[in-house]
């Protein structure tokens, strides 16, 4: 016959034991739901981060445009300003979940609702001074001073930002190639 007290031993033992694996369940359940809110949570930050690189590249686009006529740079502006509405809308669907983050959004509308404006000075340089529409190929004096010295072999490398940097090169060629942008061209 077993003794009450090794009974009773025996029951503390299996409820502990019993406790310990409900927690360890329970641990792992909760180690998933943290794995998955750290993993939107980097998610959401990496499409923050390409928001803001696409407002800079509207900017540096039309900022590149304005000083060099290079139609690439307006180009790039509009592929970039299009991009924007579609991210903002994904960034605003993956925070439905956190109200202050919803407020947060709503509050970064109106200034993202701006870019198109950005627009109108690209708009108001091809038209001129007098609102008359400049004839194709003639540039205005500001391009003639960007543009590089005759004679001299150049290479205009499109960094990152999109800024133009004109290199005296003997191949055409980048120093540090992986930063240049494919297609670059020569002058």
């Amino acid at each position: 016959m077993i003794k009450p007290k090794l009974l009773t031993l025996g029951v503390i033992g299996f409820a502990i034991l019993l406790t310990i694996g409900v927690a360890s369940i329970w641990l792992v359940q909760q180690s998933r739901r943290d794995q998955e809110w750290v993993a939107h949570s980097l998610e959401l930050e990496g499409r923050i981060t390409q928001l803001q690189f696409l407002v800079q590249s509207v900017e540096g686009s039309q900022r590149s445009y304005l000083l060099t006529e290079d139609k690439e740079y307006a180009d790039s502006f509009e592929a970039a300003l299009a991009q924007i509405p579609p991210a903002i809308a994904e960034i605003a669907g993956r925070t439905t979940d956190n109200p202050s983050q919803q407020q947060a959004v709503t509050a970064l509308r109106p200034l993202l609702d701006r870019l198109p404006n950005f627009r109108n000075a690209i708009q108001k340089f091809e038209t001129g001074p007098r609102g008359e529409t400049r004839p194709a190929g003639q540039t205005s004096d500001r391009a003639s001073e960007l543009a590089p010295p005759s004679g001299v072999k150049w290479h205009r490398c499109d960094q990152t930002q999109r800024t133009a940097q004109w290199k005296e090169s003997e191949g055409a060629s980048c120093e540090g190639a992986e930063r240049c942008t494919p297609g670059h061209s020569t002058t």
